[in-house]
């Protein structure tokens, strides 16, 4: 009975096996089921060992930029302590410097309450000429003088420059810098001299050269900021030189300001110059309008002469053939035709006198849109139209056109203005720039001026003055504005 557990064994192995292909195909249609998951863990487990990874490295970094952090607090503070102690080293110089400039100030605040006018009167910008000259010449004089005094210091400083008193050398003579105490140096009187000469050498050459760049630089527009630099410059140098006892004399100092102040009213004189070149081309100028308008007036007044005598004479010669009524007509028209020829003439007369005298036009304008209220321009033409001239200073230069209070016709309108400019004197608006003809006055002072000056200046016809400037345009704009900023307010 031996094959009844061989067929048992036989039995239960193929039971088994078929069992194991049975659970094979579950454990293949599992996976395939759940891959996607299997996967996922996957790429979580390497994830999260690339994480571990970049922590370590980024730990690592942070740790390396904390030490460079520390080494480099460390090196400041080493750097703040050594500059601390050299601070600390320096208080002595600090304090002796403060009192240098104590007394410097004492010494500024005393200049100051003695010329306290002065300064609030360049505080406003003002500023004092000192010279009048009115040649080219005239300036490079002075200047050359100026220069002279300067070199004379320079050489005297050079022979001997020992000035305790602080006034001159010990011969009295005026020098450029000096040596307030002698020093040593190597136990050697002779020595310290040699240390104080040099040192000398070398202010005077950086402040000449200080200046020298400033000067050249002047215009007449800077004066006040180059001045402040050279005495910055001046103040400098002497506190440095206090170690070795020298110092820059004050009248060197205002041999240099003389020079500072020549250039300065030199450019200015240059300035006015051409001011009063462009001046005086414009006047050629409008000459040369009046008479090119003078000239044309005139041909154009004999074209019209000849007109009218051909006419006059056509006329004359067809009233003896005439009937009645015809003769009527031609005797009106040579009337009026002998009326055209009087004007002709009297015109012809103005034209030739203007042209040979100083006939001509002064103005009263003013532009209340521009310039404001109580502001008048009085300026001369000696144009036949003198409207002309007025148009033309309303055109570009202003926003507003010219309204005229007063054209007055006299036979010398140069007098005139300048009558007026004259008495006005003191009311311009350019106290600077008496070319410019724009005065603070009211029509009622020009009035009674002109009253006083009728006769005097023969102004050969009545003027009548506008009290009130139309300024149409200006107070129309102001009505527009206000109406467009209630829109504007309203929205």
């Amino acid at each position: 009975m031996i094959w009844i557990p061989i067929a048992a064994g036989i039995l239960l192995t193929s039971l088994t096996f078929a069992w194991g292909n049975k659970k094979k195909k579950q454990l293949l249609t599992l996976q395939k089921r759940f891959a996607p998951i299997l996967d996922v863990e996957a790429y979580v487990k390497d994830s999260k060992n690339d994480l571990d990874k970049l922590i370590k490295n980024k730990k690592q970094n942070l740790e390396d930029e904390i030490a460079d952090e520390l080494d480099k607090l460390e090196k400041e503070k080493i750097n703040y302590e050594k500059q601390f102690k050299d601070l600390a080293l320096n208080i002595d110089d600090l304090e002796k410097e403060q009192k240098v400039l104590n007394d410097e100030n004492k010494y500024i605040q005393k200049t100051i309450k003695l010329a306290s006018d002065e300064i609030e009167l360049l505080n406003y910008g003002f500023y004092e000429k000192k010279y009048d000259y009115h040649t080219d010449k005239d300036w490079q004089s002075k200047l050359k003088s100026v220069l002279e005094e300067q070199k004379l210091r320079l050489k005297n400083t050079k022979k001997d420059c020992y000035d305790p008193k602080r006034v001159s050398n010990k011969k009295g003579i005026l020098i450029a810098a000096r040596i307030n105490r002698k020093i040593s140096y190597q136990d050697s009187d002779k020595e310290g001299r040699k240390v104080q000469l040099n040192f000398i050498k070398l202010m005077l050459r950086a402040f000449n050269g200080e200046c020298d760049g400033l000067i050249a630089k002047t215009t007449w527009r800077n004066f006040d900021t180059q001045y402040d630099r050279m005495n910055n410059a001046f103040d400098s140098i002497n506190r440095i030189a206090e170690l070795f006892h020298c110092q820059l004399c004050l009248s060197y100092k205002w041999l240099k300001e003389d020079e500072l102040s020549l250039k300065h009213e030199y450019e200015e004189w240059k300035q006015q110059e051409k001011e009063e070149q462009r001046r005086i081309k414009e006047q050629i100028r409008e000459e040369e309008r009046a008479l090119r308008e003078i000239e044309k007036a005139k041909k154009d007044a004999e074209i019209e002469e000849k007109r009218y005598q051909a006419a006059l004479d056509k006329a004359r010669g067809e009233v003896d053939g005439a009937n009645e009524k015809q003769k009527e007509k031609l005797l009106l028209q040579i009337k009026e035709l002998e009326e055209r020829m009087k004007e002709m003439e009297e015109k012809r007369r103005t034209i030739s006198q203007a042209e040979i005298t100083k006939t001509g036009h002064v103005y009263v304008i003013s532009n209340v849109g521009s310039f404001g209220d109580g502001v008048y321009k009085i300026g001369m033409t000696r144009r036949l139209e003198p409207l002309d001239r007025v148009k033309e200073l309303g055109d570009a230069s202003v926003p507003f056109p010219f309204d005229i209070h007063a054209m007055i016709r006299t036979t010398n309108a140069p007098g005139l203005e300048n009558a007026l400019h004259k008495h006005f004197d003191n009311k311009r608006v350019n106290l600077e720039n008496t070319r410019k003809e724009f005065f603070f006055v009211s029509i009622e002072e020009i009035k009674e001026e002109l009253i006083k000056l009728k006769s005097e200046l023969g102004i050969d016809s009545d003027f009548q003055l506008t009290m009130l400037a139309e300024a149409k345009q200006y107070w129309q704009s102001e009505a527009k504005r206000k109406h467009l900023e209630g829109l504007y307010n309203k929205s």
